[in-house]
């Protein structure tokens, strides 16, 4: 029998096991291992498949008791065995297993499958070195391309793990053998022009950079534009061609009038042209006249207003020499009005303030009382309007916008308590309207909350830390999609539990601190216009006065995490309202819990932003090896990751402890 007809009967032998596995049925897939190892009991492939399944039931000892003995010095593997232990092995997060298997394979079996194979296992070591040697060892024995790439990208991986040697050894080394390469071997995917781009980068060949992504090369691949605008447009600034700036970002905003990047960059060049230039009045009035020119005609966008004012912000953040530049020069150079036409315009828009928030540093005290005056008539008169019909939130976007735009101008600071109360009052009479936006409701609690966390925070109101507790969970019900009101009471709740076991010894006086914080409801059931929605809602949530302030509420913190359906990263940054309240509370199995969940997270993200590293090589995407690296990096040092090893382990300790004395 041949060789393929072999391999054909052990493969249909294995199809069991390898249909219970791929549909998670890893019991089953145990049993059908066993079935063929009691017939055929030197089959390693089937031991390999089965010490699988022992790794996804978390049956490691066992797993590894099985690995130790198919995968031995002198073993010689088959393709489907090879690729058992290699699942095996990146499951079991012990990548350096790989090496030994793979150098192993390419000594018995130097064929291009397990050469590619080994240059992965060094991807995953990040082994950069060797990785080159596979690399350049593929190219040479098969003459394709893509390995050659790979063997470049190596070595800008090198460079970047040793900055010192980059400029003097690893980057003009890159450099020259593409040069070589691409005098026999034109550039075949467009992927190897951004690895080249890279390269040169690194070297601070910027005019070379500019000079590829211009080239007839480049316009043989399909790819985006605006990419490549702004790659071009940096690398004009860093090498300052200030004029071929200029001329991209005028040709381009015609047809792209919105866009900030443009802008920005163009505002930025004409600014330190503006700077070097001797006639620097006349440089200003011809920037700002074509700008104007500009806005005139493209009066429906963002862009050209926002960029008015980024320019004017340059002036007087700049020298001496812009900041007395003759303003009267500037044809309606007045930032306040420029501000004021742009909230006329776009006031409905949730992202006005965002875009205005940026240039108030530049406005000084009398602008700032000049653009308030003009906003509260603005405002005014959209309120005095028609009452709105149901689903128009023109009026709550205005009140929104007006409200944050006098925090940020800093106009609220000099309120009183009245003053803010009778503030409070009217934003809730705002988010009693009927068919309102979760992103519009979500927007009127930040108001409230602002101000009520300033107050207690700041000035020692527990009454406001109270009312803002009852603002948040009403807002939180009403508003299932916005995420603030569920984040800030995590944080609320957390807090109120930390202190809690913090004092204990000092209970008497702990226990006289929430019994005011408590009796302060009164205040807002009295003088709340929401009252009874709020009385009605919270009647839906289990929240004891006692549990609420004294343990944390754990659970309503656990229900609250959940409400908020974080994934992925989001866990890493949300990671710190909570710690570490389980412990301190005595929670050790809701410890537990928490934190395997947490070391779960971890252990996939890990595995899984070393396979989309290892994704990239092989599908050409070099731009994203360097990020991942770092990304992969950030989280093993992450404080999160540190404090959860320790304290899974902690709380493992305590928790058989307990059970130990409890069996005594």
């Amino acid at each position: 029998m041949t060789s393929k007809a072999d391999q054909a009967v052990q493969e249909r032998r294995l199809r069991p096991i390898y249909d219970a596995l791929d549909s998670g049925n890893f019991k089953k897939a145990i049993q059908e291992a066993d079935k063929v190892l009691k017939k055929h009991p030197k089959t390693n492939c089937a031991k390999a498949l089965k010490a699988l399944a022992f790794i996804r039931t978390e049956r490691l000892s066992e797993a590894s008791e099985i690995l130790e003995e198919v995968d031995t010095e002198k073993a010689q593997h088959d393709e489907n065995t090879l690729s058992a232990l290699n699942h095996c092995y990146k499951e079991a997060d012990v990548p350096e297993k790989l090496i030994s298997l793979y150098e192993r394979a390419v000594a018995q079996a130097p064929t291009e499958t397990n050469l590619t194979n080994l240059f992965t296992a060094y991807v995953r070591n990040r082994d950069y070195k060797k990785q080159q040697a596979i690399a350049m060892r593929l190219f040479k024995e098969t003459s394709n391309s893509p390995f050659f790439y790979w063997t470049i990208m190596s070595i800008v991986m090198q460079a970047h793990q040793d900055p010192a040697l980059a400029q003097k050894m690893f980057l003009p080394l890159a450099q020259k053998m593409m040069t070589a390469h691409l005098v026999k071997t034109p550039y075949k995917y467009l992927q190897e022009i951004d690895l080249h781009l890279m390269v040169l980068e690194g070297l601070k060949q910027y005019k070379d950079c500019a000079a590829l992504l211009q080239s007839d090369e480049l316009q043989q691949f399909e790819h985006s534009r605006s990419q490549i605008i702004q790659k071009l447009l940096n690398l004009h600034i860093q090498s300052k061609n200030y004029d071929e700036v200029e001329r991209i970002t005028w040709t381009e905003l015609e047809d792209n009038p919105d866009d900030w990047y443009l802008w920005k960059c163009l505002v930025e060049v004409g600014f330190e042209k503006i700077v070097e230039s001797e006639n620097s009045n006349a440089e200003a009035v011809e920037f700002w006249q074509r700008t104007c020119d500009l806005a005139d005609r493209k009066l429906a966008y963002r862009g050209p207003k926002m960029a008015k004012l980024y320019f004017l912000m340059k002036l007087r953040s700049g020298p001496e020499k812009t900041k007395n530049l003759d303003s009267a020069a500037l044809a309606q150079g007045s930032p306040v009005y420029i501000m004021l036409a742009y909230i006329k315009q776009f006031f409905s828009k949730p992202t006005c303030f965002p875009d205005l928030r940026m240039f108030i540093s530049m406005l000084n005290d009398e602008e700032k009382k000049a653009l308030d005056n003009l906003m509260t008539l603005f405002v005014g008169d959209i309120l005095s309007a028609e009452e709105a019909k149901e689903g128009d939130e023109t009026q709550i976007w205005a009140i929104v916008l007006y409200e944050k735009m006098r925090r940020a101008m800093q106009l609220t600071d000099g309120m009183t308590r009245e003053e803010k109360r009778k503030h409070i009052r009217h934003v809730m009479s705002q988010m009693m309207t009927n068919g309102l936006s979760d992103l519009a409701g979500g927007a009127l609690t930040q108001l409230i909350a602002v101000v009520l966390w300033e107050e207690w925070k700041k000035n020692g109101d527990r009454q406001a830390a109270f009312e803002l507790l009852l603002i948040l969970e009403w807002s939180a019900i009403r508003f299932k999609a916005d995420p603030f009101a569920k984040i800030l009471l995590i944080k609320i709740y957390a807090y109120y539990g930390r202190l809690y076991f913090k004092n204990i010894p000092n209970s008497g006086n702990l226990e006289r601190y929430i019994d005011t914080f408590q009796r302060s409801s009164k205040y807002l059931y009295s003088k709340c216009p929401l009252r009874d929605s709020i009385h009605n809602n919270l009647s839906k949530i289990k929240l004891g006065k006692n549990n609420l302030l004294t343990s944390g509420n754990l659970l309503r913190i656990t229900a609250l995490t959940k409400l908020l359906d974080i994934k992925s990263m989001q866990k890493e940054a949300l990671g710190y309202l909570t710690f570490p309240l389980f412990e301190m509370s005595g929670r050790i199995n809701m410890a537990i819990v928490h934190y395997t969940s947490l070391s779960a997270f971890y252990d996939n993200a890990e595995r899984e932003v070393i396979d989309c590293v290892v994704s990239a090589y092989k599908n050409g995407g070099f731009a994203h090896v360097q990020p991942l690296v770092e990304l992969a990096d950030n989280m093993k040092w992450s404080m999160q990751v540190i404090f959860l090893r320790k304290n899974l382990f902690s709380s493992d300790c305590v928790n058989f402890s307990i059970l130990f004395l409890s069996t005594r």
